[in-house]
């Protein structure tokens, strides 16, 4: 299984991934997988469109935009080539954000199925953008700009706007993830100095970057993402069999809280994306991570947050465990926001 995407809308969970060259879909309702496209490229996006309907953007030798209306998708080609864009979408057409060779970040704009003539952005250092979607028509790009040195930074871009370009206060980072959430954008990301690796927080407010702040140490950090609830950050991170949460509080100063959960044996973890028709739910978070042994979702716990006569807990492809069988999955009691 690669590149899974996990989307809510307001009836249905679905999930997408690439497998043996297609990419395939199923639902919590409807939990047999089932093939939607032959592509031998894993790097398909998914969204939901100014209409609230799943949509992916994949590409073999053409980019295609795929919609789903009862299930069944209706596909459209949009250009040709086999770029991964990230979508702006609007009432009269749709933007794509993508990068071409050796190195040009573009925007193109496509109405009444006409492209416009792409407009160049910016210069990539190294090729690969990071999407963070924040509405159908606004999002917020990462990349890495030419220049002496280079520098990771980011732009935000909106139906009929462009930001300008903003570094990231620090340049020496292995990974990092990003979250917007209640108006602030959140960064985590690692350093190394040698053999130890440090995880570091900071938050864009009104008046810039908040100081980092180190929330954790060890000599070996797998995944890390970010998640909002409760008027709390959260900051995930597996560390071999482990998984750590540590809550930084209402506010960046506040001392962090940590709590540690133990993965069943034989876990083999992997980030999903997640998008959520709602922008102001329970939890807030753009990322999931799933067990793909056993394809199922693991944390943070995206269908706790629901009403079970709304929607039912999803089948991601078999019915959802229930709480119990959730909490096997963790050398823990009770519910995994609790402190140990």
């Amino acid at each position: 299984m690669q590149n899974p995407a996990i989307i809510r809308t307001k009836t249905t969970l679905h999930h997408f991934y690439h497998q043996n060259n297609q990419i395939h879909h199923y639902t919590h309702c409807n939990p047999a997988p089932k093939p939607l496209f032959n592509t031998p490229n894993p790097n398909f996006t998914a969204h939901l469109d100014n209409l609230s309907r799943p949509t992916i953007l994949w590409s073999d030798t053409t980019i295609n935009l795929s919609t789903l209306e009862d299930n069944a998708p209706k596909t459209q080609t949009l250009l040709n080539g086999n770029a991964t864009p990230h979508p702006l979408f609007h009432d009269d057409g749709i933007t794509l954000i993508y990068t071409i060779a050796p190195s040009a970040l573009i925007q193109q704009t496509i109405q009444s199925s006409i492209p416009s003539i792409p407009t160049p952005i910016d210069n990539l250092a190294f090729p690969g953008i990071t999407a963070l979607p924040l509405a159908p028509n606004h999002c917020i790009i990462f990349y890495t700009r030419t220049g002496s040195p280079a520098q990771l930074g980011y732009r935000e871009f909106y139906e009929n706007q462009i930001g300008k370009f903003h570094p990231l206060p620090t340049q020496r980072i292995e990974n990092f993830c990003a979250l917007a959430a209640n108006g602030n954008l959140h960064l985590l990301y690692v350093t190394r100095n040698y053999l130890r690796l440090s995880l570091i927080y900071q938050q864009r407010t009104e008046n810039g970057f908040t100081a980092p702040t180190t929330i954790h140490e060890a000599q070996n950090i797998i995944n890390t993402l970010l998640y909002y609830h409760n008027n709390e950050t959260h900051a995930l991170v597996q560390t071999d069999s482990r998984l750590l949460t540590i809550a930084t509080g209402p506010q960046p100063a506040t001392a962090p809280r940590l709590t540690h959960h133990t993965l069943h044996d034989g876990a083999s973890i992997t980030k999903a994306k997640y998008i959520n028709h709602e922008t102001k739910a329970p939890l807030i978070a753009q990322e999931v991570l799933m067990d793909q042994n056993q394809n199922i979702q693991v944390f943070p716990q995206i269908t706790g947050f629901y009403p079970k006569k709304q929607l039912s807990s999803a089948a991601l492809p078999q019915p959802s465990p229930d709480e119990e069988l959730y909490n096997s999955f963790f050398n823990i009691p009770s519910s995994p926001y609790e402190d140990s």
